[in-house]
């Protein structure tokens, strides 16, 4: 029995010695990299707005996006557009401060030598002509003056183009302070468009100018991603995603869906399937309306009701970001039960239910207003939806009449 236990223990001993060789050799095949710390020499371009890329030149950063963080004034750059050894393209991010440029490359954590300045970017408060017709009717030899800040005071630097309806226009610059542009249209110009100025090369929109005499489809001048093909402002390439420039309030969800049949994407409205309820839900843009006659035009493409809290009503609103809460749900609304405005909320210029029983054929919606003056509106969707219910929307039309 002593035998046993002794030939026992010199095996165990034996396979335990084994072991920790084995180990030890395994261990030792394993080696710990040291990356080369990276060097920055120099920033190109030195300053520059918000939006804007920025070319960070040195030598050992190598070529793993992934393992770099460009910071600006402590604000991490969201984009990093490429990284080689010795350059690496950024945005620059909302937020940058001037200073120093932080560079971490894996473990590694370095800082320019030289100071990066963010230029700040210019802002449109508004935009009036002064026509006689009003504020926002310009025709030609018209003069108009933008308010604003951080357009500079050098003439040269601005820049100042009508993105026409038919063609865009030049316009001459004419006077220059950090908080007013002075501007003038030229003889011959005809046309109704957006104003976009450039200043030191960062474009900004402002809103629209329209000749007096201008009818018909406007919808570009005061809306944006209205129709097909729809524009994502999310980085998803699913069936659902969310409208760009479309604002939306906290629950609203998914306002995009790109389905087998519509590839080009649709606006949708929609509970159940995947999407949460909407209680009072709004999606909707900001814009500012000359006076005038308005036909707002909604092509609905299809329209489920389910059941449960149901309704969507098309509203432009007076005021920006101001479409009231549907008030009330009553029998009989387009022949279905639904949530509706009753009485209608005084500040609702024109509205439009959009939602009926259920149909699969397309339909058009329309709203008329007319303004006496200048008027800042909200356009877009209230809607009350907890069952399985939708309503989706291929193109809005705005017309002058």
């Amino acid at each position: 029995m002593k035998h046993i236990v002794k030939y026992s223990l010199k095996w165990c001993l034996a396979i335990t010695f084994s072991l920790l060789c084995f180990a030890c050799e395994k261990d030792a095949n394993f080696k710990e990299y040291a990356y080369p710390v990276p060097e920055i020499t120099g920033i190109y371009p030195a300053s520059g707005y918000v939006g804007s890329q920025v070319a960070i030149l040195g030598k050992d950063f190598g070529d793993q996006i992934e393992a770099v963080k460009v910071t600006f004034g402590g604000m991490e750059a969201q984009k990093i557009f490429s990284c080689t050894d010795g350059r690496i393209i950024v945005e620059l991010p909302d937020g940058a401060q001037t200073g120093k440029i932080g560079l971490k490359v894996w473990n590694h954590t370095v800082e320019s030598s030289d100071t990066y300045t963010v230029i700040p970017t210019p802002v449109i408060s508004s935009i009036k002509s002064l026509n006689s017709a009003g504020d926002l009717f310009a025709t030609a030899n018209d003069e108009v003056v933008i308010t604003g800040n951080n357009f500079g005071d050098v003439v040269e630097n601005v820049s100042v183009v009508i993105k026409g309806l038919q063609k865009d226009v030049q316009a001459n610059v004419v006077a220059v302070t950090n908080e007013e542009i002075k501007f003038k249209l030229p003889a011959d110009y005809d046309e109704s468009g957006t104003v976009v100025i450039n200043v030191g090369g960062y474009e900004v929109e402002g809103s629209a100018l329209i000749n007096p005499a201008a009818t018909g489809d406007v919808t570009a001048l005061f809306l944006k991603n209205y129709k097909q093909p729809f524009l994502r402002g999310d980085v998803s390439d699913g069936e659902w995603g969310t409208a760009l420039y479309w604002l939306a309030s906290d629950g609203f969800g998914s306002s995009l869906q790109f389905p087998e049949a519509y590839p080009d994407g649709l606006l949708a409205i929609q509970s159940g399937w995947g999407q949460g309820k909407k209680e009072n839900a709004k999606l909707y843009q900001l814009a500012t309306l000359p006076p005038g006659t308005y036909t707002f035009t909604l092509h609905v493409v299809e329209n489920t009701n389910s059941g449960g809290r149901y309704g969507a009503v098309f509203a432009v609103v007076e005021g920006e970001g101001v479409i009231p809460n549907l008030n009330k749900e009553q029998q009989n609304v387009e022949g279905a039960k639904q949530w509706t405005y009753n009485p209608v909320p005084e500040e609702v210029l024109g509205w439009r239910q959009v939602t009926v029983g259920s149909f699969s054929e397309p339909v058009d919606y329309q709203c008329e207003i007319t303004l006496t003056q200048t008027t800042s509106v909200t356009i877009g969707f209230v809607t009350m939806m907890n069952g399985s219910s939708n309503v989706k929307i291929s193109n809005i039309k705005i017309e002058r009449n």
